[in-house]
C-alpha cells in the first residue's frame, strides 16, 4: 500500500506538469486569433482545470505500475517457489540417499554378524576336533603305555610240580615261583599249606594241614625259586588218597610288585589223588577254579 500511494502520488504531479505545460500554449494561440476584433472587447474567461481527467489518468498510471510491480512480484515469487521446490527436492533426495545409506550399513552390518557366526562355529568345530583328537591321542598314549606295561612288567606264577613220599607217614612237596615276564619282579611274599582233604564230594572235612611262609625275594625276567615243605601224613590218609578218597593238596597267594611299582597277586592250588602218588613222576594236577592272576 505505502508504496502504491507514492506512485500515485508520482502519477498526478506528472499530470499536472504536462497540464501546466499545455494551458499557456493554447492562451498564446487565442490572443492571436483575435488581434483584429476591436479593443474594446474584453478577453475571454480562461477555462476550468479538469481534474476529474487528471485523477483518471493518475490512477491509470498508478495501476499501471502497481500490475507491472506485481508481475514483478509475482515473477520473484515463482522463482522463490522454484527455489523452496528445487531445495525440498534435493532434500528429499539426500533424506532417500541417506536411507538407502542406513540400508546398505544394516545389510553391511548383518553380513559381519552372520561371518563372524560361522567363523565361531567353524572354529568351535575345530576346537571340538582338536579335543577329540587330543583325547583319542590320550587314549592311544595310555594304551600304548598300557600294552607296553603289559608287555615289559613281570608276571609271577607257582606250580607244585613234584610230590615225594618218604617212607609211608612223611611226603615232600616242590613248590616253584617263576618270573614270566620281562622285568625284575620284586618283594615277592608267598604264603601256602599242604593239607588233605575229601574229593569228589566226599569227606570234605579237612586233615591236619601244615603251612609255610616264604621270606620276602626278587625274582629276575625267566628265573625260578623253589622251595620244598614237608609235611606229615598217617598211613590210613595214605590209604584213603591212593583209593582217591583224599587228595593231597597244596594252595597259597603270592603277592609282588612289577618294575612299574604296580602291586599283583597271584593264587595257586595243586592237588594229587589216586594210585598215580606211588609213580616216579608224580606230577600234581592244577586244581580248577582255584588259580587266579591279575
Amino acid at each position: 500500500m505505502f508504496r502504491s500511494y507514492w506512485l500515485s502520488v508520482i502519477a498526478i504531479g506528472l499530470a499536472l506538469t504536462a497540464y501546466a505545460q499545455a494551458a499557456p500554449i493554447k492562451n498564446a494561440s487565442g490572443s492571436a486569433s483575435r488581434a483584429s476584433e476591436t479593443q474594446t472587447q474584453s478577453e475571454a474567461p480562461t477555462p476550468a482545470v479538469p481534474w476529474a481527467s487528471l485523477q483518471n489518468d493518475a490512477e491509470r498510471i498508478a495501476k499501471a505500475l502497481e500490475a507491472k510491480n506485481a508481475n514483478d512480484s509475482s515473477a520473484e515469487e515463482d522463482q522463490r517457489a522454484r527455489d523452496n521446490l528445487e531445495a525440498q527436492q534435493k532434500m528429499a533426495d539426500a533424506a532417500h540417499a541417506t536411507v538407502v545409506v542406513a540400508i546398505l550399513e544394516t545389510c553391511i552390518t548383518l553380513i559381519g554378524v552372520l561371518l563372524v557366526g560361522w567363523a565361531l562355529y567353524h572354529t568351535k568345530r575345530a576346537d571340538d576336533e582338536a579335543k577329540r583328537a587330543a583325547d583319542a591321542a590320550r587314549d592311544s598314549i595310555a594304551q600304548s603305555e598300557t600294552f607296553g606295561r603289559q608287555e615289559l612288567r613281570a608276571y609271577v606264577f607257582v606250580t607244585a610240580k613234584t610230590l615225594d613220599l618218604i617212607g609211608e607217614t612223611t611226603a615232600r612237596v616242590k613248590v616253584v615261583f617263576r618270573n614270566g615276564g620281562a622285568t625284575p619282579a620284586y618283594s615277592i611274599s608267598a604264603k601256602f599249606a599242604v593239607w588233605t582233604q575229601g574229593v569228589n564230594g566226599q569227606n570234605k572235612t579237612f586233615a591236619p594241614t601244615d603251612g609255610s611262609e616264604v621270606p620276602p625275594f626278587t625274582l629276575g625276567p625267566s628265573c625260578e625259586f623253589s622251595i620244598w615243605h614237608i609235611v606229615d601224613i598217617t598211613s590210613e590218609n595214605l590209604a584213603l588218597i591212593r583209593g582217591r578218597w583224599l587228595g593231597i593238596f597244596v594252595g597259597g597267594e603270592v603277592t609282588y610288585s612289577d618294575a612299574f611299582q604296580d602291586k599283583h597277586r597271584t593264587t595257586f592250588e595243586y592237588y594229587m589223588s589216586g594210585p598215580s602218588i606211588d609213580d616216579e613222576d608224580r606230577s600234581m594236577s592244577y586244581y580248577e577254579g582255584k588259580n587266579e592272576a591279575d
